[in-house]
């Protein structure tokens, strides 16, 4: 299940050559990162977890969309992070792949439920949206 929305994450990502992530908004255990190939107008993809148990991560890093930008964790990478952790049952654990980092240096969050939405979102107003389009909530 999980798998298949991860997939479909990184496929639309590999259309570009790299993704600049960040956190948007982390609150009531719920994570919002967003990635863009330039932040200064707008970012284009909004990926939520929901209830989270655990987040280990920068808040901003560059992913290179040739390879996987974000997997599923199994087998004994998953336990040995949960064990360490204290990751109770139940929760998926997710793995961001950054580049420029450390090699074997990921960022981890365990949580319930993905999502994910590919509006483009602008940062100031805009006359007129076309379809998949939409103003960010914080521009006024």
């Amino acid at each position: 299940m999980f798998e298949n929305k991860i997939e479909e994450i990184n496929s639309y990502l590999k259309k570009e050559m790299w993704y600049d992530f960040e956190i948007l908004e982390y609150k009531k255990n719920c994570l919002t990162i967003i990635g863009s190939t330039d932040f200064t107008y707008s970012h284009s993809i909004e990926i939520k977890f929901e209830d989270v148990f655990l987040s280990h991560f920068n808040t901003e890093w560059k992913s290179d969309t040739t390879k996987n930008v974000i997997e599923v964790v199994s087998g004994d990478e998953a336990r040995i992070i949960n064990v360490k952790n204290r990751v109770e049952q139940g929760y998926i654990l997710f793995k961001f792949i950054p580049e420029d980092m450390e090699k074997n240096c990921f960022f981890y969050i365990a949580a319930k439920n993905i999502t994910y939405n590919i509006d483009t979102v602008f940062y100031s107003y805009k006359e007129s949206l076309n379809e998949n389009e939409r103003i960010a909530n914080w521009v006024k």
